[in-house]
């Protein structure tokens, strides 16, 4: 058992990196513990990982307007890469196959695209200000807690835009758009801009990182002074009336305080005692839907890169992002189980449904899904989540407190939302210990 500290930190990601790194500069004592052997939680940059590419096993990119992201990556001066210029290949999938245009939709479809857009537009309008720690403010919101698909029910929507309509929903949350909610999606939406076409832009046009994900967790955890606990394994919580009592495979932890940045999917594995709220149990024991896969592809035969984007398929989204001595790097994003990175003749007739002509020369990826320590990929708040659980979700239980992207007010899903939920937690139990 260690000394009584002021606050432990439960996992590595950028909500707990940040929380510790706050937590320290306000002259508290912080041991951050983390399950896996690196930092990052679901975002993992590997070097030389496929055929001389270093790449993103989990979350990648950033958007101009993630106000709490930016504001790390300035501070820290960190590198962005720009994705620039159009690829050769611009791909649009639906129910009627796979057409290449230059407009995701037929000419004579624009004016279909516009309604839906004008639709989520409107429901975003609505959730704009809302404070969702405000249940009067979230219960008048409740019509929207329905399955996306509802949103566009009586537009009769032609088979091509609604097949570019559920790829996109489908890539970006990965999960079936009909296990999000239309109050999920405009809340997005209502954060990035305002607009359909704003969030679209941001989340497919925004930066990636020069040097990888790791580069801003590095320099954040480099601020903190703290200690970081690696391969350690938290197996229970314990409130009581002079603090928390963590317990570990590797030994015992005694704090004033806990911040748990543990994900939704992996805290069932974890008892607390005494129990939690029933909606957190219910919450943590249920799950959220976030399951698909991003599965990296190295594959000659696609000269001046490519774009696709559509549903059904097993791709919902699938693009390259580098190429080098004849090979291209593309990466695919769907909403199903991972598929076996070591079949390459049964990947490679996947992506042969969109480049006939490809020829795949390695594979990789990491199976979020069934790795214990997040048994999912990011948040999918499903009809129903957000008024019965979000709130309750970020509310303290005695002593301890729950942060992270799954968590987060702002921008839950997201490593804006991851960094913006570990820095106002630290806040939270900054100010309560200062009052104990």
């Amino acid at each position: 058992m260690t000394d009584a500290l002021d606050v432990v930190v439960i996992g590595g990601g950028f909500a707990g990196v940040t929380a510790a790194r706050d937590l320290s500069a306000a002259g508290l004592s912080v041991t951050l513990l983390e399950a896996r052997d690196r930092l990052g939680g679901r975002t993992w940059y590997e070097l030389d990982r496929i055929r001389g590419f270093d790449i993103e096993m989990g979350g990648g990119w950033l958007g101009d307007d993630e106000v709490h992201a930016m504001r790390e990556v300035q501070r820290y001066g960190i590198g962005l890469l720009y994705d620039e210029g159009a690829p050769a290949k611009l791909l649009w999938r639906s129910e009627a196959g796979v057409r290449e245009g230059t407009l995701p939709v037929p000419f004579a479809q624009l004016a279909d695209a516009e309604r839906a857009i004008f639709a989520m537009d409107k429901a975003a309008e609505r959730v704009a200000g809302t404070d969702f720690d405000d249940a009067e403010q979230v219960a008048a919101l409740a019509d929207l807690e329905v399955p996306l698909p509802e949103l566009f029910v009586g537009m009769n929507l032609p088979v091509e835009t609604a097949g570019v309509l559920e790829g996109f929903w489908a890539g970006i949350t990965s999960a079936s758009w009909a296990e999000f909610s239309v109050l999920s999606a405009a809340r997005l939406i209502a954060a990035t801009g305002g607009t359909f076409m704003d969030y679209m832009g941001t989340v497919m046009l925004g930066p990636r990182f020069r040097d990888g994900t790791v580069s801003l967790v590095n320099a954040i955890v480099g601020d903190a002074k703290c200690d970081v606990v690696y391969s350690t394994k938290v197996t229970d919580v314990r409130n009581h009336a002079d603090g928390v009592t963590v317990v570990t495979d590797n030994g015992t932890y005694e704090a004033r305080a806990v911040i748990s940045t543990i994900p939704i999917n992996a805290l069932n594995a974890v008892r607390f005692e005494p129990e939690l709220s029933a909606a957190k149990r219910e919450l943590f024991e249920r799950g959220q839907a976030g399951r698909g896969y991003k599965l990296w592809m190295v594959a000659r035969g696609i000269d001046g890169g490519m774009f696709c984007l559509g549903a059904p398929g097993p791709f919902n989204h699938l693009f390259s992002l580098d190429e080098r001595d004849g090979e291209a790097l593309l990466v695919g994003f769907g909403a199903g189980p991972a598929p076996d990175p070591t079949d390459l003749p049964a990947i490679e007739q996947m992506l042969r449904e969109y480049v006939p002509g490809a020829n795949l020369v390695a594979a990789d990826l990491h199976d979020w899904r069934n790795d214990p320590f997040s048994q999912g990929t990011w948040l999918v708040q499903s009809p129903g989540d957000i008024t019965k659980f979000d709130a309750d979700g970020r509310k303290p239980e005695g002593r301890v407190y729950f942060a992270g992207s799954d968590f987060s007010k702002e921008h839950p899903g997201y490593i804006d939302g991851a960094i913006e939920s570990g820095g106002t937690t630290a806040a939270l139990v900054v100010e309560a210990l200062s009052n104990a």
